[in-house]
C-alpha cells in the first residue's frame, strides 16, 4: 500500500533520463533547481488522504572527496494511514555536480514495526553497483554506461528538454538490477494545482517494461504531469497498480537556505 508510494514516484522520474547521456549538453543547461529547493507532496490512496512526501536538494557538498548534491526524499503516513500500515521512510542519493551519474544511494526504511537498512556504492571506474542489504552485500552489478538511482533521476530528468510527442529509451538502476524503459510526451494542457494553474506535460511510460515498480503492467497505467516551464517541477502522478489507486500531488514549494534556518515559500 503506502510503502509503494516511493517506488512510484521515483519510477517518474528515470521516464526522461536517457539510456545514454551527453555531458556537454547538461554543462551548457542551467539547473532549474536550487540548493534548498524542497517540494511537498500530498499523498492518496483511493478517496483517502493516506500521508506526506517531501523532495529536497542541497549543495554542492562533498562525497567522498567529490563535489556533489545531496538529494533526500522522506516519506511518512498520517494518523489515518499509520492505523493500517505506518511509513517512516528517509532516502539519500548523491550525484556528480553536472548530474550524469549517481554516486551513492542509501534507504532508511520503517514499515509497520519493522525496519531496514540498505545502500547502493557505485564504483565508475568498474562501471559497477553494489547493493547491500543489513550489512549483506550482493555481487557488483555491471553497467552498461552513466546511470541514475530512481531518486537522482527524478532531478536529473528535469535538465532534459521535452516536447509533445518525444519518445526516448531511458535506464534506470536500483543497485539489485538495471531497467530500459520506452516513454513518449503525450500531450499539453493547462492544469490547476496548489501551486497554481500552469501549463503541463503529460509522460507516460510502457509499462511493461518497469518490472521494478509495476509487476502486473497489463492492469496497470502511470500518468505522470510536469510543469512545462523552465522549471520542470514534477506536479501529479496518478497510478493504478496491483494494490490500488494512487495520487501524488504538489502542494507547495520552499526555498529553504542550506546556510541558515531561513525558509521561503515560492
Amino acid at each position: 500500500m503506502q510503502k509503494h508510494f516511493f517506488g512510484i514516484l521515483v519510477t517518474v522520474g528515470l521516464l526522461f533520463v536517457p539510456a545514454t547521456t551527453a555531458r556537454a549538453d547538461l554543462a551548457i543547461a542551467p539547473l532549474p533547481f536550487a540548493s534548498g529547493e524542497t517540494l511537498t507532496y500530498k499523498l492518496s490512496w483511493g478517496f483517502f488522504h493516506v500521508g506526506t512526501g517531501v523532495l529536497s536538494v542541497s549543495g554542492p557538498v562533498e562525497f567522498a572527496g567529490e563535489p556533489a548534491y545531496q538529494l533526500n526524499f522522506d516519506l511518512r503516513t498520517n494518523g489515518f494511514a499509520d492505523a493500517l500500515f505506518r511509513v517512516r521512510d528517509a532516502h539519500v542519493s548523491y550525484v556528480n555536480l553536472d548530474f550524469t551519474r549517481t554516486l551513492y544511494l542509501s534507504k532508511k526504511e520503517m514499515h509497520k514495526n519493522k525496519s531496514r537498512e540498505s545502500e547502493v556504492v557505485f564504483d565508475w571506474e568498474r562501471k559497477e553497483a553494489q547493493y547491500s542489504l543489513r550489512g549483506k552485500t550482493r555481487e557488483p552489478l555491471a553497467l552498461p554506461g552513466d546511470a541514475y538511482d530512481p531518486l537522482s533521476s527524478i532531478f536529473a530528468a528535469r535538465l532534459w528538454p521535452l516536447q509533445v510527442g518525444l519518445a526516448r529509451r531511458v535506464l534506470m538502476t536500483d543497485g539489485k538490477k538495471y531497467r530500459r524503459v520506452s516513454v513518449q510526451v503525450v500531450e499539453q494542457k493547462k492544469l490547476r494545482t496548489k501551486v497554481g494553474a500552469l501549463e503541463a506535460l503529460l509522460v507516460q511510460p510502457d509499462l511493461r517494461d518497469v518490472s521494478i515498480v509495476f509487476e502486473t503492467p497489463k492492469k496497470s497505467f502511470l500518468k505522470f504531469w510536469v510543469s512545462a516551464d523552465a522549471r520542470k517541477l514534477p506536479l501529479k502522478i496518478v497510478s493504478k497498480v496491483k494494490w490500488g489507486s494512487f495520487r501524488a500531488e504538489l502542494q507547495k514549494i520552499d526555498r529553504i537556505s542550506t546556510h541558515n534556518s531561513e525558509k521561503d515559500q515560492i
